[in-house]
């Protein structure tokens, strides 16, 4: 097993939060369900930091490629020159907007903003592992309100099928993201959930301290998933489906995704890297088979 029971349930249980919560919060996020020259169509609200760039289908997965691309190349280099300042920088200025995103489907846009300004200096500054993973939470909420009316179901999978080749590549080949994930937990900047081993467990370990030993999960394998639930849930809209019944019958996605990563956990070995996309896709496809057979 990779982690200790404790680290690795409440991985498991963050990684579920950020999946309901992300779908929960999409869902509200609708302004209106219309039907239109003879299909349904499913209206989003504006975000609270203005209206979504209009790219769509291939475009949009060769820019969400290509940003991923671009930015490891960059990490990569201020890691090489020893400015991870910038990237802390660049950290906090997409966890702020993210995070306004998401806060600003359930309250208004300049509470949003404000508060989630507030919250990345904590997040970024005190380093507390409660702070710090519960906003992960509404980082990927905010992504998956950004980019799920974008999406469609063609380009999603791709985007998860190109991902998962990335992922067992980076890691086992050229082991470039076990680099960016080692230099990146030592700052306290790592994007995705960090659970200390001794965090919750003991008092005074509130804190995510160098070289303390964490049970990890990247942005990618919980942000990816996410999208593509919201992605099959709004199409169930599409066709008819009642909002909240959508998200019901979604739910087999983020629990075959949740199986499958329980099954990584339990299989890997102590102090080694695995790439987990992989099997968040096929837990994805499993789900969407089951949604397939329950709707």
């Amino acid at each position: 097993m990779k982690h200790t029971i404790k680290s690795t349930i409440i991985v498991l249980v963050l990684f579920t939060l950020a999946q309901f919560f992300g779908l929960f919060t999409l869902q509200k996020s609708i302004s209106a369900v219309k039907f239109e020259k003879g299909s349904v169509v499913v209206e989003y609200k504006d975000t609270a930091i203005g209206k979504r760039p209009e790219v769509k289908g291939v475009e949009l997965f060769t820019y969400m490629t290509s940003g991923i691309l671009f930015g490891t190349l960059l990490l990569l280099f201020l890691i090489f020159i020893r400015k991870l300042g910038i990237w802390k920088v660049l950290y906090f200025l997409a966890v702020w907007m993210s995070m306004s995103v998401a806060l600003g489907v359930f309250v208004d846009s300049l509470i949003a903003i404000l508060l989630s300004f507030l919250l990345s200096l904590i997040k970024i500054s005190r380093k507390s592992a409660i702070v710090y993973n519960i906003t992960e939470i509404l980082i990927y909420a905010g992504i998956a309100v950004i980019f799920v009316p974008l999406l469609d179901i063609l380009w999603v999978t791709m985007l998860l099928f190109v991902t998962s080749l990335y992922d067992i590549i980076a890691v086992f080949k050229t082991k470039h993201m076990v680099k960016i994930a080692e230099s990146l937990t030592k700052e306290g900047i790592f994007s995705g959930f960090m659970v200390p081993y001794k965090a919750f467990t003991k008092p005074q370990a509130k804190k995510i301290a160098r070289g303390e030993r964490l049970a990890i999960l990247g942005g990618g394998d919980i942000a990816f998933p996410l999208l593509f639930s919201g992605v099959v849930m709004n199409n169930l809209i599409k066709l008819g489906m009642e909002r909240e019944e959508a998200l019901l019958r979604v739910s087999p996605i983020p629990i075959m995704t949740i199986i499958m990563l329980l099954f990584l956990f339990l299989i890997a070995k102590k102090d080694r890297y695995y790439p987990a996309m992989p099997f968040i896709f096929m837990g994805c496809l499993l789900g969407a088979l089951l949604t397939i057979i329950w709707f």
